[in-house]
């Protein structure tokens, strides 16, 4: 009797705690130990009905330990079934969150053909809209290249420019007549005579005969008309 008790109570503890601490293989080797080896050593001492009855009650153990240990190892992530279901859950999260990147503020779409076909779509549009990048920045570069040179021209020509201008300074310098200080007051004209023009010392006379009648322009008789003073 004793010996049932020990043997129901190592079962209990088998039943619950062993699928803790390890494998359903190692609990199924454990209990089929601990169930068929004391029927084994109670087949010499016992009755067939006891024996039969003791066979019974470890067998009804033996597969409700067996049944629990398959419920069990369906919900652990260690067989190859559970392990394929959630790698199924993590494959449609990842969907559900490319469909929800792709059209975002929209619900998100369970068909996964579709959802491919839309990141397709993306990623040709994305492949396009770099390539027209590349080459609005290839032309920019080809720009900022041409305009370094203009810059360069342009600075050499400023140097060049600057050489000469020294030069012409230089030269300017060298050729340069110094001013006079002060300009000379013109004399004042001298007091003419009657009927003659002023003259100016500055100025020379001014050719002025052309103006005159051809009987004013006669000398011949200046000598009678006017004699000179004595």
């Amino acid at each position: 009797m004793r010996s049932r008790e020990t043997t129901v109570t190592w079962i209990f503890w088998v039943y619950y705690w062993a699928p803790i601490i390890l494998s359903p293989t190692a609990v199924m080797v454990v209990l089929w130990i601990m169930i068929f080896y004391p029927v084994f050593l109670s087949h010499k001492k016992e009755n067939a009905r006891g024996r039969g009855t003791r066979c019974s009650f470890h067998v009804i153990l033996f597969l409700s330990m067996i049944y629990r240990g398959q419920s069990d190892s369906c919900s652990r992530a260690g067989t190859k079934a559970c392990r394929e279901k959630l790698r199924r859950d993590r494959l449609n999260d990842r969907f559900q969150d490319l469909s929800s990147i792709l059209e975002p503020g929209r619900q998100a779409k369970t068909d996964k053909p579709a959802i491919l076909d839309d990141a397709i779509r993306v990623l040709n549009q994305l492949k396009a809209e770099a390539r027209e990048l590349k080459e609005t920045n290839e032309k920019l570069l080809e720009e900022i290249k041409s305009l370094k040179a203009e810059k360069t021209e342009l600075r050499e020509e400023k140097l060049t420019l600057k050489a000469d201008k020294e030069k012409m300074e230089q030269q300017s310098r060298a050729v340069a007549v110094p001013s006079p200080r002060f300009m000379p007051a013109y004399p004042a004209a001298y007091h003419a005579a009657a009927n003659k023009m002023p003259v100016f010392p500055a100025y020379g006379l001014m050719p002025m005969w052309r103006y005159l009648p051809p009987a004013a322009c006669d000398t011949s008789r200046d000598h009678e008309l006017r004699p000179p003073a004595a």
